[in-house]
């Protein structure tokens, strides 16, 4: 799960908590049960955001970037500006 999701699951828990609360002719063994399930709910969301933070930072630690060598960077961009010849175009 993404950040974004795992946020929005966890408003909308938080909204059903506030209704389940709110709840005036619902019996209580009932509401207990609502409760409950929304706790545990919670906490499998929690445990999903923890293992995909992990493995986030495994990611960035098995797949690190390359290193860049910014000159042969610079001769191959001008290589193919000046039609691939990795000379500078001939003076008109």
């Amino acid at each position: 799960m993404s950040g974004d999701i795992t946020h929005r699951i966890e408003a909308l828990l938080r909204e059903l908590e506030v209704l389940s609360h709110n709840a005036r002719e619902v019996p209580l063994p009932l509401l207990i049960q609502t409760l409950t399930i929304l706790g545990e709910a919670r906490r499998v969301v929690k445990n999903c955001a923890s293992h995909e933070s992990a493995a986030l930072e495994r990611a960035d630690e098995d797949d690190p970037q390359p290193e860049v060598d910014g000159e042969m960077m610079e001769r191959m961009y001008r290589s193919l500006g000046s039609g691939g010849s990795g000379r500078p175009p001939p003076k008109r």
